[in-house]
């Protein structure tokens, strides 16, 4: 295991062992708001290529509003283990404490360790000062052209296939045990033809075959260090040379999890108001999320049929068919992925 993966899991379990903590120390539930906030600048500080990339491409309200959305969600995290270690304390009748500026120090450790490891294996992952960014609209943004970024890349010799694509089992696939984080492949993210036809039948549609055959050797998971060039670049050599199609998140959505852009919209959209209208992508029950990142989105499209397309594109772009990254077929995708490391 690379050095930057165990750091980055010790940083996990050094906050998660904090927020458990807290609770078996019986502080304040009023401890848990920082801790939230500290985890939620640990996951940006963990997806910062994604973050990058966002805020290059986004408005400064929507990004606020993604953030607020992780924090919600970090809070919520935060609270079930402080509830945890709160009711192992209620077991020893340990009494609850008052907010004090002793939290302020514990927070203030936490925050000092858990974000400064997760930076030391950001940095050593990235071997650079600059993140990569997400270009939709200039697909074939050249050295000449833009000055934005200066890494460099290597793309490494070796073709991706469907045995070498993942680099892990998918995180809902992962099991916790005593605030530890398991990721052993196991029967959810073991691949199965089974599993392959229940999701087509509740999608309606017939995956492509290159894709059924990457769901046997595994039930979607991580990737890492995978890119496409950018149409029109063939020896890409810069960050801004090539597009991330799994997105922030860098995984293949699991079978299970599959479903369709409609779907996903109605998420913060209701399709029967009319002001929200265009928020819904024209044929967006046709286009099948294979990976997502808010609404940067790598999709099957079965609009023309099936055999179906594959696209990458963010929808919340205006003009997101002006924009879109299209592949003719699953299979012409997956030959145009490649391992890159920085320079």
């Amino acid at each position: 295991m690379k050095l930057n993966t165990i750091v980055r899991i010790a940083a996990g379990a050094f906050l998660v062992a904090a927020a458990l903590g807290a609770g078996l120390l019986a502080r304040s539930p009023w401890i848990i708001v920082p801790l939230g906030l500290v985890f939620t600048v640990a996951m940006i500080l963990g997806r910062s290529a994604g973050w990058a990339r966002a805020l290059k491409t986004r408005s400064t309200a929507r990004i606020a509003a993604e953030a607020l959305a992780s924090f919600t969600v970090q809070l919520a995290l935060v609270s079930m283990f402080y509830l945890m270690g709160r009711g192992v304390a209620a077991l020893f009748g340990r009494e609850g404490a008052s907010f004090e500026s002793w939290d302020w120090m514990y927070v203030a450790v936490v925050a000092a360790v858990g974000i400064g490891l997760g930076a030391v294996a950001v940095r050593r992952e990235n071997g650079a000062d600059h993140y990569p960014t997400f270009a939709e609209n200039d697909a074939t943004t050249t050295e000449s052209e833009n000055n934005t970024v200066r890494a460099e890349i290597r793309i490494l010799p070796d073709r991706v296939t469907h045995q070498t694509l993942f680099a892990g089992i998918h995180y809902t696939h992962g099991r916790t045990e005593a605030g530890v984080y398991d990721g052993t492949p196991n029967e959810k993210s073991a691949g199965s033809d089974e599993k392959i036809a229940a999701a087509e039948a509740r999608l309606g549609v017939t995956l492509p075959e290159g894709l059924r055959a990457l769901y046997r050797v595994q039930n979607g998971g991580a990737v890492k260090d995978i890119c496409a060039p950018k149409p029109g670049i063939a020896e890409p050599r810069l960050y801004d040379h090539i597009i991330h199609p799994f997105a922030g998140y860098e995984d293949l959505y699991p079978l299970e999890m599959l479903r369709t852009v409609f779907d996903s919209t109605t998420d913060f959209a209701d399709p029967d108001d009319p002001d929200q209208a265009d928020r819904f992508p024209e044929g967006c029950k046709q286009l099948v999320i294979l990976a997502q990142w808010y609404r940067v989105t790598l999709f099957l499209d079965y609009t023309e049929g099936n055999p179906p397309t594959v696209g990458f594109v963010d929808f919340d772009i205006d003009d997101w068919r002006g924009a879109v990254v299209r592949w003719d077929d699953f299979d012409a995708f997956v030959a145009s992925l490649r391992r890159y490391k920085p320079v």
